[in-house]
Protein backbone atom coordinates (compact mmCIF):
# COMPACT_ATOMS: atom_id res chain seq x y z
CA UNK A 1 0.00 0.00 0.00
CA UNK A 2 1.13 3.49 -0.78
CA UNK A 3 1.45 6.21 1.92
CA UNK A 4 -1.68 8.25 2.44
CA UNK A 5 -0.08 11.40 3.87
CA UNK A 6 1.05 12.57 7.29
CA UNK A 7 -0.88 11.99 10.48
CA UNK A 8 -2.39 15.23 11.82
CA UNK A 9 -3.37 16.24 15.32
CA UNK A 10 -6.96 17.04 16.16
CA UNK A 11 -6.12 20.75 15.98
CA UNK A 12 -5.16 20.24 12.39
CA UNK A 13 -1.38 20.79 12.62
CA UNK A 14 1.29 18.30 11.78
CA UNK A 15 2.57 16.32 14.74
CA UNK A 16 6.01 17.65 15.72
CA UNK A 17 8.74 15.04 15.88
CA UNK A 18 10.36 15.18 19.31
CA UNK A 19 13.34 13.09 18.13
CA UNK A 20 15.48 15.71 16.36
CA UNK A 21 18.60 14.69 18.31
CA UNK A 22 18.01 10.99 17.50
CA UNK A 23 17.51 11.85 13.84
CA UNK A 24 21.00 13.33 13.63
CA UNK A 25 22.48 10.16 15.11
CA UNK A 26 20.61 7.50 13.21
CA UNK A 27 21.36 9.19 9.89
CA UNK A 28 24.94 8.03 10.37
CA UNK A 29 24.01 4.33 10.59
CA UNK A 30 23.89 2.03 7.55
CA UNK A 31 21.00 -0.11 8.91
CA UNK A 32 17.33 0.83 8.67
CA UNK A 33 16.29 2.62 11.85
CA UNK A 34 12.77 3.74 12.82
CA UNK A 35 11.19 5.29 15.88
CA UNK A 36 7.51 4.52 16.06
CA UNK A 37 5.04 5.72 18.68
CA UNK A 38 2.18 3.78 20.24
CA UNK A 39 -0.29 4.37 17.41
CA UNK A 40 2.19 3.40 14.73
CA UNK A 41 3.28 6.89 13.64
CA UNK A 42 6.89 7.10 12.47
CA UNK A 43 8.62 9.70 14.62
CA UNK A 44 12.08 9.34 13.09
CA UNK A 45 13.72 7.42 10.31
CA UNK A 46 17.24 7.47 9.07
CA UNK A 47 18.58 8.13 5.58
CA UNK A 48 19.25 4.39 5.01
CA UNK A 49 15.52 3.69 5.54
CA UNK A 50 14.52 6.37 3.06
CA UNK A 51 16.95 5.03 0.49
CA UNK A 52 15.83 1.46 1.01
CA UNK A 53 12.15 2.40 0.63
CA UNK A 54 12.96 4.85 -2.18
CA UNK A 55 10.98 7.58 -0.43
CA UNK A 56 11.74 11.11 0.67
CA UNK A 57 12.03 11.86 4.34
CA UNK A 58 8.81 13.85 4.20
CA UNK A 59 7.04 10.77 2.84
CA UNK A 60 8.20 8.76 5.84
CA UNK A 61 8.36 10.97 8.96
CA UNK A 62 4.94 11.62 10.44
CA UNK A 63 3.25 8.87 8.46
CA UNK A 64 1.85 5.64 9.83
CA UNK A 65 4.00 2.56 9.66
CA UNK A 66 1.01 0.50 8.58
CA UNK A 67 0.82 2.49 5.34
CA UNK A 68 4.37 1.50 4.39
CA UNK A 69 4.23 -2.28 4.99
CA UNK A 70 2.94 -5.13 2.90
CA UNK A 71 1.55 -7.37 5.69
CA UNK A 72 -1.49 -7.46 7.95
CA UNK A 73 -1.60 -4.29 10.06
CA UNK A 74 -2.81 -6.16 13.15
CA UNK A 75 0.16 -8.45 13.03
CA UNK A 76 2.51 -5.46 12.85
CA UNK A 77 0.59 -3.72 15.69
CA UNK A 78 0.92 -6.74 17.95
CA UNK A 79 4.66 -6.77 17.38
CA UNK A 80 4.92 -3.06 18.22
CA UNK A 81 2.91 -3.53 21.43
CA UNK A 82 5.18 -6.35 22.55
CA UNK A 83 8.26 -4.27 21.79
CA UNK A 84 6.95 -1.21 23.68
CA UNK A 85 6.56 -3.32 26.80
CA UNK A 86 10.07 -4.72 26.67
CA UNK A 87 13.47 -3.27 27.43
CA UNK A 88 15.10 -6.22 25.73
CA UNK A 89 15.08 -6.41 21.94
CA UNK A 90 12.38 -8.68 20.50
CA UNK A 91 12.89 -10.22 17.08
CA UNK A 92 10.29 -9.85 14.44
CA UNK A 93 9.64 -9.41 10.72
CA UNK A 94 8.43 -6.40 8.74
CA UNK A 95 7.73 -6.44 5.05
CA UNK A 96 7.93 -2.96 3.49
CA UNK A 97 6.38 -2.02 0.15
CA UNK A 98 8.18 0.41 -2.17
CA UNK A 99 6.38 2.86 -4.46
CA UNK A 100 7.22 0.72 -7.48
CA UNK A 101 5.43 -2.23 -5.88
CA UNK A 102 8.53 -4.19 -4.94
CA UNK A 103 8.80 -5.66 -1.46
CA UNK A 104 11.58 -5.37 1.14
CA UNK A 105 11.55 -8.26 3.62
CA UNK A 106 13.43 -7.28 6.81
CA UNK A 107 14.39 -8.90 10.08
CA UNK A 108 13.81 -6.51 12.96
CA UNK A 109 14.79 -6.08 16.58
CA UNK A 110 12.49 -3.83 18.56
CA UNK A 111 12.27 -2.57 22.12
CA UNK A 112 11.05 0.39 24.10
CA UNK A 113 13.36 3.29 23.39
CA UNK A 114 15.96 4.37 25.97
CA UNK A 115 15.79 8.00 24.83
CA UNK A 116 14.91 10.24 27.79
CA UNK A 117 13.01 12.83 25.80
CA UNK A 118 11.05 10.35 23.78
CA UNK A 119 7.47 9.15 23.88
CA UNK A 120 7.19 6.58 26.73
CA UNK A 121 5.47 4.22 24.25
CA UNK A 122 7.93 4.79 21.42
CA UNK A 123 9.61 1.75 19.94
CA UNK A 124 13.05 1.66 18.40
CA UNK A 125 13.11 -0.66 15.38
CA UNK A 126 16.39 -1.84 13.95
CA UNK A 127 15.72 -3.51 10.58
CA UNK A 128 17.93 -5.28 8.11
CA UNK A 129 17.06 -6.91 4.88
CA UNK A 130 17.03 -10.68 5.38
CA UNK A 131 19.90 -10.96 2.97
CA UNK A 132 22.21 -9.13 5.45
CA UNK A 133 23.85 -10.33 8.65
CA UNK A 134 22.15 -9.38 11.89
CA UNK A 135 24.11 -6.95 14.14
CA UNK A 136 23.77 -6.46 17.85
CA UNK A 137 20.67 -4.39 18.70
CA UNK A 138 21.44 -3.78 22.38
CA UNK A 139 24.74 -2.14 21.59
CA UNK A 140 23.07 0.01 18.92
CA UNK A 141 20.29 1.06 21.27
CA UNK A 142 22.75 2.08 24.02
CA UNK A 143 25.07 3.77 21.58
CA UNK A 144 22.16 5.67 20.16
CA UNK A 145 21.19 6.84 23.66
CA UNK A 146 24.76 7.90 24.45
CA UNK A 147 25.11 9.79 21.20
CA UNK A 148 21.77 11.46 21.75
CA UNK A 149 22.77 12.57 25.26
CA UNK A 150 26.07 13.92 23.91
CA UNK A 151 24.22 15.87 21.26
CA UNK A 152 21.83 17.20 23.91
CA UNK A 153 24.78 18.24 26.08
CA UNK A 154 26.42 19.88 23.10
CA UNK A 155 23.23 21.71 22.31
CA UNK A 156 22.98 22.90 25.92
CA UNK A 157 26.57 24.12 25.72
CA UNK A 158 25.77 25.95 22.50
CA UNK A 159 22.75 27.54 24.14
CA UNK A 160 24.94 28.64 27.06
CA UNK A 161 27.52 29.98 24.63
CA UNK A 162 24.81 31.83 22.75
CA UNK A 163 23.60 33.34 26.02
CA UNK A 164 27.19 34.27 26.90
CA UNK A 165 27.59 35.95 23.53
CA UNK A 166 24.36 37.87 24.04
CA UNK A 167 25.63 39.27 27.39
CA UNK A 168 29.16 39.79 26.13
CA UNK A 169 28.46 43.34 24.97
CA UNK A 170 26.99 44.25 28.34
CA UNK A 171 29.90 42.68 30.21
CA UNK A 172 32.39 44.45 27.92
CA UNK A 173 30.59 47.74 28.58
CA UNK A 174 30.70 47.14 32.33
CA UNK A 175 34.37 46.19 32.20
CA UNK A 176 35.12 49.23 30.06
CA UNK A 177 33.30 51.40 32.57
CA UNK A 178 35.34 49.94 35.43
CA UNK A 179 38.59 50.41 33.49
CA UNK A 180 37.61 54.00 32.64
CA UNK A 181 36.88 54.72 36.30
CA UNK A 182 40.22 53.19 37.30
CA UNK A 183 41.97 55.25 34.63
CA UNK A 184 40.31 58.42 35.87
CA UNK A 185 41.34 57.59 39.44
CA UNK A 186 44.89 57.03 38.23
CA UNK A 187 44.88 60.38 36.44
CA UNK A 188 43.51 62.09 39.57
CA UNK A 189 46.11 60.42 41.78
CA UNK A 190 48.84 61.39 39.32
CA UNK A 191 47.62 65.00 39.30
CA UNK A 192 47.46 64.97 43.09
CA UNK A 193 50.99 63.58 43.26
CA UNK A 194 52.25 66.25 40.85
CA UNK A 195 50.48 68.90 42.91
CA UNK A 196 52.09 67.57 46.09
CA UNK A 197 55.52 67.49 44.42
CA UNK A 198 55.06 71.06 43.20
CA UNK A 199 53.91 72.14 46.65
CA UNK A 200 56.93 70.45 48.25
CA UNK A 201 59.25 72.13 45.75
CA UNK A 202 57.70 75.54 46.49
CA UNK A 203 57.96 74.99 50.24
CA UNK A 204 61.60 73.89 49.97
CA UNK A 205 62.39 76.83 47.72
CA UNK A 206 60.84 79.33 50.14
CA UNK A 207 62.69 77.68 53.03
CA UNK A 208 66.01 77.84 51.17
CA UNK A 209 65.49 81.47 50.22
CA UNK A 210 64.51 82.20 53.82
CA UNK A 211 67.73 80.67 55.17
CA UNK A 212 69.76 82.65 52.65
CA UNK A 213 68.08 85.97 53.37
CA UNK A 214 68.22 85.37 57.12
CA UNK A 215 71.94 84.74 57.02
CA UNK A 216 72.57 87.78 54.83
CA UNK A 217 70.42 89.99 57.05
CA UNK A 218 72.25 88.79 60.17
CA UNK A 219 75.64 89.72 58.72
CA UNK A 220 74.34 93.07 57.51
CA UNK A 221 72.92 93.85 60.94
CA UNK A 222 76.39 93.41 62.42
CA UNK A 223 77.86 95.70 59.76
CA UNK A 224 75.11 98.29 60.18
CA UNK A 225 75.54 98.30 63.94
CA UNK A 226 79.11 99.50 63.48
CA UNK A 227 78.25 101.87 60.62
CA UNK A 228 75.32 103.51 62.40
CA UNK A 229 77.27 103.81 65.65
CA UNK A 230 80.22 105.41 63.93
CA UNK A 231 78.00 107.79 61.93
CA UNK A 232 76.13 108.88 65.04
CA UNK A 233 79.40 109.54 66.83
CA UNK A 234 80.67 111.55 63.84
CA UNK A 235 77.44 113.50 63.74
CA UNK A 236 77.88 114.56 67.36
CA UNK A 237 81.55 115.41 66.85
CA UNK A 238 81.17 117.34 63.59
CA UNK A 239 77.90 119.10 64.25
CA UNK A 240 76.46 121.04 61.28
CA UNK A 241 78.03 122.22 58.09
CA UNK A 242 78.66 120.39 54.85
CA UNK A 243 80.37 117.42 56.51
CA UNK A 244 77.56 117.15 59.03
CA UNK A 245 75.03 117.08 56.18
CA UNK A 246 76.98 114.30 54.47
CA UNK A 247 77.09 112.30 57.69
CA UNK A 248 73.31 112.70 58.09
CA UNK A 249 72.77 111.49 54.52
CA UNK A 250 74.97 108.47 55.19
CA UNK A 251 73.13 107.79 58.41
CA UNK A 252 69.74 107.93 56.67
CA UNK A 253 71.01 105.49 54.05
CA UNK A 254 72.25 103.15 56.78
CA UNK A 255 68.88 103.35 58.52
CA UNK A 256 67.20 102.46 55.23
CA UNK A 257 69.53 99.46 54.99
CA UNK A 258 68.51 98.50 58.53
CA UNK A 259 64.86 98.58 57.44
CA UNK A 260 65.64 96.30 54.51
CA UNK A 261 67.42 93.80 56.75
CA UNK A 262 64.42 93.87 59.07
CA UNK A 263 62.20 92.97 56.12
CA UNK A 264 64.55 90.18 55.10
CA UNK A 265 64.49 88.80 58.61
CA UNK A 266 60.72 88.99 58.57
CA UNK A 267 60.61 86.83 55.43
CA UNK A 268 63.11 84.34 56.88
CA UNK A 269 60.92 84.13 60.01
CA UNK A 270 63.77 85.24 62.24
CA UNK A 271 62.71 88.74 63.24
CA UNK A 272 62.20 89.64 66.89
CA UNK A 273 58.50 89.27 67.60
CA UNK A 274 56.65 90.20 70.74
CA UNK A 275 53.49 88.08 70.50
CA UNK A 276 50.68 88.75 72.92
CA UNK A 277 46.89 88.23 73.05
CA UNK A 278 45.47 90.83 70.67
CA UNK A 279 41.95 91.94 69.80
CA UNK A 280 42.34 92.01 66.02
CA UNK A 281 39.04 93.84 65.43
CA UNK A 282 40.07 96.71 67.69
CA UNK A 283 43.51 96.81 66.06
CA UNK A 284 42.03 97.04 62.54
CA UNK A 285 39.52 99.69 63.59
CA UNK A 286 42.30 101.64 65.30
CA UNK A 287 44.39 102.01 62.13
CA UNK A 288 41.44 102.64 59.83
CA UNK A 289 42.35 106.30 59.36
CA UNK A 290 45.97 105.41 58.58
CA UNK A 291 44.83 102.85 56.00
CA UNK A 292 42.50 105.32 54.32
CA UNK A 293 45.25 107.94 54.07
CA UNK A 294 47.58 105.32 52.60
CA UNK A 295 44.99 104.33 50.01
CA UNK A 296 44.13 107.85 48.91
CA UNK A 297 40.80 109.42 48.03
CA UNK A 298 40.05 107.29 44.97
CA UNK A 299 39.83 104.02 46.92
CA UNK A 300 37.03 103.25 49.37
CA UNK A 301 37.91 101.35 52.55
CA UNK A 302 35.34 98.93 53.90
CA UNK A 303 35.51 96.84 57.06
CA UNK A 304 33.54 93.67 57.74
CA UNK A 305 34.63 92.52 61.17
CA UNK A 306 33.09 89.47 62.84
CA UNK A 307 31.63 90.41 66.20
CA UNK A 308 32.65 87.07 67.67
CA UNK A 309 36.24 87.10 66.37
CA UNK A 310 38.63 85.37 68.76
CA UNK A 311 41.75 87.13 70.08
CA UNK A 312 44.96 86.22 68.25
CA UNK A 313 48.40 85.52 69.68
CA UNK A 314 50.65 87.72 67.54
CA UNK A 315 52.81 90.81 67.61
CA UNK A 316 50.26 93.64 67.17
CA UNK A 317 52.83 95.96 65.58
CA UNK A 318 53.61 93.35 62.93
CA UNK A 319 49.89 92.85 62.21
CA UNK A 320 49.62 96.57 61.51
CA UNK A 321 52.72 96.45 59.30
CA UNK A 322 51.37 93.47 57.35
CA UNK A 323 48.01 95.20 56.86
CA UNK A 324 49.71 98.36 55.61
CA UNK A 325 51.91 96.38 53.19
CA UNK A 326 48.84 94.63 51.76
CA UNK A 327 47.03 97.96 51.49
CA UNK A 328 49.96 99.53 49.59
CA UNK A 329 49.99 96.64 47.11
CA UNK A 330 46.23 96.87 46.67
CA UNK A 331 46.48 100.61 46.07
CA UNK A 332 49.05 100.08 43.31
CA UNK A 333 46.70 97.52 41.70
CA UNK A 334 43.84 100.08 41.60
CA UNK A 335 45.29 103.16 39.87
CA UNK A 336 41.81 104.22 38.71
CA UNK A 337 40.20 103.71 42.10
CA UNK A 338 38.27 100.85 43.62
CA UNK A 339 37.33 99.21 46.90
CA UNK A 340 39.53 97.64 49.55
CA UNK A 341 37.72 95.38 52.03
CA UNK A 342 39.26 94.25 55.31
CA UNK A 343 37.32 91.46 57.04
CA UNK A 344 37.73 89.05 59.92
CA UNK A 345 36.18 85.67 60.68
CA UNK A 346 36.90 82.68 62.87
CA UNK A 347 38.29 79.61 61.10
CA UNK A 348 39.09 76.04 62.05
CA UNK A 349 41.47 73.87 60.03
CA UNK A 350 41.42 70.11 59.75
CA UNK A 351 44.72 68.21 59.67
CA UNK A 352 44.77 67.75 55.89
CA UNK A 353 44.42 71.40 54.89
CA UNK A 354 47.12 72.96 52.73
CA UNK A 355 47.94 76.67 52.50
CA UNK A 356 49.48 78.59 49.63
CA UNK A 357 52.95 77.47 48.49
CA UNK A 358 52.24 73.93 49.65
CA UNK A 359 53.11 74.30 53.32
CA UNK A 360 50.97 72.10 55.56
CA UNK A 361 48.45 73.77 57.82
CA UNK A 362 48.45 72.79 61.46
CA UNK A 363 45.05 71.78 62.72
CA UNK A 364 43.51 74.24 65.14
CA UNK A 365 41.66 77.51 65.59
CA UNK A 366 42.58 80.66 63.69
CA UNK A 367 41.23 84.11 62.99
CA UNK A 368 41.13 84.81 59.25
CA UNK A 369 41.93 88.40 58.27
CA UNK A 370 41.17 88.97 54.60
CA UNK A 371 42.24 91.90 52.45
CA UNK A 372 40.32 92.02 49.16
CA UNK A 373 40.72 94.55 46.38
CA UNK A 374 38.96 95.20 43.07
CA UNK A 375 42.18 95.84 41.19
CA UNK A 376 43.86 94.40 38.14
CA UNK A 377 44.57 91.00 39.69
CA UNK A 378 47.68 88.84 39.51
CA UNK A 379 48.51 86.74 36.42
CA UNK A 380 48.45 82.98 37.19
CA UNK A 381 52.05 82.50 36.05
CA UNK A 382 53.44 84.78 38.81
CA UNK A 383 50.98 84.29 41.65
CA UNK A 384 53.26 81.64 43.19
CA UNK A 385 56.20 84.07 43.25
CA UNK A 386 54.69 87.10 44.93
CA UNK A 387 56.18 86.25 48.35
CA UNK A 388 59.73 85.82 47.09
CA UNK A 389 62.13 88.51 48.34
CA UNK A 390 62.86 91.26 45.80
CA UNK A 391 60.25 89.94 43.36
CA UNK A 392 58.19 92.84 42.05
CA UNK A 393 56.14 93.71 38.99
CA UNK A 394 56.61 97.43 39.58
CA UNK A 395 59.01 99.63 37.69
CA UNK A 396 62.61 99.85 38.86
CA UNK A 397 62.83 102.20 41.80
CA UNK A 398 59.11 101.95 42.64
CA UNK A 399 59.50 99.26 45.31
CA UNK A 400 61.93 96.89 46.99
CA UNK A 401 59.91 93.71 46.47
CA UNK A 402 60.09 92.98 50.21
CA UNK A 403 56.64 94.08 51.40
CA UNK A 404 54.79 90.82 50.72
CA UNK A 405 57.77 88.69 51.72
CA UNK A 406 57.70 90.47 55.08
CA UNK A 407 54.00 89.65 55.42
CA UNK A 408 54.67 86.02 54.53
CA UNK A 409 57.51 85.68 57.03
CA UNK A 410 55.59 87.33 59.86
CA UNK A 411 52.54 85.08 59.36
CA UNK A 412 54.61 81.88 59.17
CA UNK A 413 56.81 82.83 62.14
CA UNK A 414 53.66 83.53 64.16
CA UNK A 415 52.42 79.99 63.49
CA UNK A 416 49.82 81.10 60.97
CA UNK A 417 49.12 80.51 57.30
CA UNK A 418 48.47 82.57 54.20
CA UNK A 419 46.42 82.01 51.06
CA UNK A 420 46.11 84.07 47.90
CA UNK A 421 43.44 83.91 45.20
CA UNK A 422 43.37 86.27 42.25
CA UNK A 423 41.68 86.75 38.91
CA UNK A 424 43.05 89.06 36.26
CA UNK A 425 40.71 92.02 35.86
CA UNK A 426 38.64 91.12 38.92
CA UNK A 427 40.97 91.64 41.89
CA UNK A 428 42.93 89.80 44.56
CA UNK A 429 42.03 88.27 47.91
CA UNK A 430 44.71 87.63 50.54
CA UNK A 431 43.77 85.56 53.60
CA UNK A 432 45.95 85.69 56.70
CA UNK A 433 45.20 82.94 59.23
CA UNK A 434 46.52 84.04 62.62
CA UNK A 435 46.57 81.59 65.56
CA UNK A 436 43.88 81.96 68.15
CA UNK A 437 44.96 83.07 71.61
CA UNK A 438 43.63 81.13 74.60
CA UNK A 439 43.59 84.39 76.57
CA UNK A 440 41.86 87.72 76.06
CA UNK A 441 43.84 90.85 75.17
CA UNK A 442 46.13 92.12 77.90
CA UNK A 443 47.21 95.67 78.60
CA UNK A 444 50.69 97.08 78.54
CA UNK A 445 52.79 95.93 81.51
CA UNK A 446 53.38 98.56 84.13
CA UNK A 447 56.96 99.80 84.59
CA UNK A 448 58.96 98.73 87.61
CA UNK A 449 57.93 100.74 90.62
CA UNK A 450 61.21 100.57 92.49
CA UNK A 451 64.65 101.51 91.32
CA UNK A 452 67.51 100.27 93.48
CA UNK A 453 70.93 101.81 93.96
CA UNK A 454 73.46 101.26 91.17
CA UNK A 455 77.08 100.29 91.69
CA UNK A 456 79.46 103.25 91.58
CA UNK A 457 81.09 101.89 88.43
CA UNK A 458 79.31 98.73 87.23
CA UNK A 459 81.22 96.05 85.35
CA UNK A 460 79.85 94.81 82.03
CA UNK A 461 80.99 91.59 80.38
CA UNK A 462 80.68 92.10 76.60
CA UNK A 463 80.44 88.83 74.61
CA UNK A 464 80.46 89.30 70.82
CA UNK A 465 82.10 87.20 68.11
CA UNK A 466 82.10 90.00 65.50
CA UNK A 467 85.21 92.16 66.15
CA UNK A 468 83.69 95.35 64.70
CA UNK A 469 80.50 95.11 66.73
CA UNK A 470 82.43 94.18 69.88
CA UNK A 471 84.80 97.15 69.45
CA UNK A 472 81.85 99.50 68.92
CA UNK A 473 79.98 98.23 72.02
CA UNK A 474 83.10 98.44 74.21
CA UNK A 475 83.79 102.00 73.05
CA UNK A 476 80.22 103.13 73.80
CA UNK A 477 80.18 101.53 77.24
CA UNK A 478 83.61 102.93 78.07
CA UNK A 479 82.38 106.40 77.23
CA UNK A 480 79.41 105.80 79.54
CA UNK A 481 81.85 105.11 82.40
CA UNK A 482 81.42 101.35 82.79
CA UNK A 483 84.23 98.90 83.46
CA UNK A 484 84.47 96.49 80.56
CA UNK A 485 85.51 92.85 80.23
CA UNK A 486 85.65 91.50 76.68
CA UNK A 487 85.08 87.94 75.42
CA UNK A 488 85.26 86.83 71.79
CA UNK A 489 82.85 83.92 72.22
CA UNK A 490 80.81 81.98 74.74
CA UNK A 491 83.66 79.71 75.84
CA UNK A 492 85.89 82.63 76.82
CA UNK A 493 83.00 84.32 78.59
CA UNK A 494 82.32 81.24 80.72
CA UNK A 495 86.02 80.94 81.56
CA UNK A 496 86.11 84.58 82.74
CA UNK A 497 82.94 84.13 84.77
CA UNK A 498 84.26 81.03 86.49
CA UNK A 499 87.42 82.93 87.46
CA UNK A 500 85.59 85.83 89.09
CA UNK A 501 81.85 86.00 88.54
CA UNK A 502 81.21 88.32 91.51
CA UNK A 503 82.80 91.35 89.88
CA UNK A 504 80.46 91.21 86.84
CA UNK A 505 77.22 93.21 87.23
CA UNK A 506 75.77 92.87 83.73
CA UNK A 507 76.21 90.32 80.95
CA UNK A 508 75.83 91.88 77.47
CA UNK A 509 75.98 89.03 74.94
CA UNK A 510 75.19 88.31 71.34
CA UNK A 511 72.73 85.46 70.80
CA UNK A 512 74.05 83.66 67.72
CA UNK A 513 77.68 82.69 68.28
CA UNK A 514 79.87 79.64 67.58
CA UNK A 515 80.06 77.30 70.53
CA UNK A 516 77.72 78.12 73.41
CA UNK A 517 75.12 80.64 72.23
CA UNK A 518 74.13 83.65 74.28
CA UNK A 519 71.25 81.88 75.99
CA UNK A 520 73.50 79.02 77.16
CA UNK A 521 76.14 81.47 78.41
CA UNK A 522 73.48 83.39 80.35
CA UNK A 523 72.09 80.27 82.02
CA UNK A 524 75.51 79.13 83.25
CA UNK A 525 76.45 82.65 84.30
CA UNK A 526 73.28 82.95 86.38
CA UNK A 527 74.12 79.67 88.06
CA UNK A 528 77.42 81.25 89.13
CA UNK A 529 75.94 84.65 89.99
CA UNK A 530 72.12 84.59 90.40
CA UNK A 531 71.75 88.40 90.71
CA UNK A 532 73.49 88.98 87.37
CA UNK A 533 71.64 91.20 84.87
CA UNK A 534 71.37 89.91 81.28
CA UNK A 535 71.07 91.91 78.07
CA UNK A 536 70.89 90.08 74.74
CA UNK A 537 71.76 91.63 71.40
CA UNK A 538 70.56 90.02 68.19
CA UNK A 539 69.22 90.75 64.78
CA UNK A 540 68.42 87.11 64.11
CA UNK A 541 66.35 84.26 65.44
CA UNK A 542 63.96 85.00 68.24
CA UNK A 543 63.32 81.29 68.66
CA UNK A 544 66.69 80.77 70.36
CA UNK A 545 65.92 83.32 73.06
CA UNK A 546 64.89 82.00 76.46
CA UNK A 547 61.30 81.98 77.68
CA UNK A 548 60.54 85.09 79.72
CA UNK A 549 59.82 83.09 82.86
CA UNK A 550 63.21 81.34 83.01
CA UNK A 551 65.05 84.50 84.13
CA UNK A 552 64.89 88.26 83.65
CA UNK A 553 66.42 89.53 80.43
CA UNK A 554 66.10 92.30 77.91
CA UNK A 555 66.70 92.31 74.19
CA UNK A 556 68.50 94.92 72.11
CA UNK A 557 67.77 94.45 68.42
CA UNK A 558 70.57 94.94 65.92
CA UNK A 559 71.48 97.31 64.45
CA UNK A 560 71.38 99.49 67.55
CA UNK A 561 72.53 103.04 68.25
CA UNK A 562 74.74 104.11 71.14
CA UNK A 563 71.71 105.71 72.80
CA UNK A 564 69.78 102.43 72.56
CA UNK A 565 72.60 100.52 74.24
CA UNK A 566 72.96 103.14 76.96
CA UNK A 567 69.23 103.13 77.69
CA UNK A 568 68.97 99.35 78.00
CA UNK A 569 72.05 99.00 80.20
CA UNK A 570 70.91 101.77 82.57
CA UNK A 571 67.40 100.29 82.78
CA UNK A 572 68.74 96.85 83.71
CA UNK A 573 71.23 98.11 86.29
CA UNK A 574 68.62 100.38 87.84
CA UNK A 575 66.02 97.60 88.29
CA UNK A 576 65.98 95.60 91.49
Amino acid sequence: MMPKGPVRSPAGGERAAPFSDAQAVIDLLPDLILLVDGDGTILAGNAALCRALRLTRAAVIGHRLYDLIDMPAERAAQYLRRCSASRQPLPGTLVFRRPDGTRLDCRCDGARTLLRDGDPGAVLLHCRPKSETVSGFVLLNRKLAELTREIAARRAAEEALRGLAETLEQRVAERTQRLTAAHERLIAESAERRSAETALYEAQKMEAVGRLTGGVAHDFNNLLTVVLGALETLEHEIGGGRLGHLVQSARRAALRGAELTTQLLAFSRKQMLKPQPTDINRLIAGIGDILQRALGRGIALRQSLASDAWPVFCDPHQIETALLNLAFNARDAMPDGGVLTVATANARFAADAVASHGEPVRAGDYVMMTVTDTGSGIPPEIVDRIFEPFFSTKEVGKGTGLGLSQVYGFVKQSGGHIRVSSEVGAGTRVELYLPRSPEREIGEPSPAAAVGPQPLRPTVLVVEDDPGVREFAVEVLNELGYRIIEAVDGREALRLLREDADKVDLLFTDVMMPGPNGFQVAEEALALRPQLKVLFASGYAADVLPPQQRFEWRLLAKPYRPADLAREVRALLAAE
